[in-house]
């Protein structure tokens, strides 16, 4: 995946920042993804989405962040907000679920935790 992603960035110094972010970070963001969609395979898949987002337009904010600290918190928030917009995404593709009950419901799933955040984390 490090080839696909680095396709897409011109600059070689920005390439070699994004390996080495990549390569340092991955681990902890697919763990942050995965506390938040309990699958290992939508992990990776959050994970991916947001290193393909760095590539393609946000390597001059990485490139300009001057602390490890405050890089490692960018990406850790970066890959929880996407983990839960692919949970949003999950929940608005199931449309109707079952109730409690055992009757149809329209709705969320009752994972209200979903609807603090209203601005998407890039901006593109």
């Amino acid at each position: 995946m490090l080839v696909l992603y680095m396709s897409f960035i011109d600059d070689e110094i920005h390439r070699r920042l994004f390996e080495e972010v990549y390569i340092t970070y991955r681990k902890q963001m697919f763990l942050v993804a995965r506390a938040v969609l309990s699958n290992d395979s939508d992990a990776e898949d959050a994970v991916h989405d947001v290193f393909l987002k760095i590539a393609k337009s946000q390597m001059q904010k990485i490139g300009s962040i001057q602390e490890a600290a405050d890089v490692r918190n960018y990406l850790l928030k970066a890959t929880k907000h996407q983990a839960i917009d692919h949970l949003r995404k999950q929940q608005r593709q199931r449309g109707v679920e079952r109730g409690d009950d055992g009757r149809e419901t329209e709705g969320t799933g009752g994972q209200q935790l979903l609807k603090h955040r209203s601005t998407p984390f890039f901006a593109g």
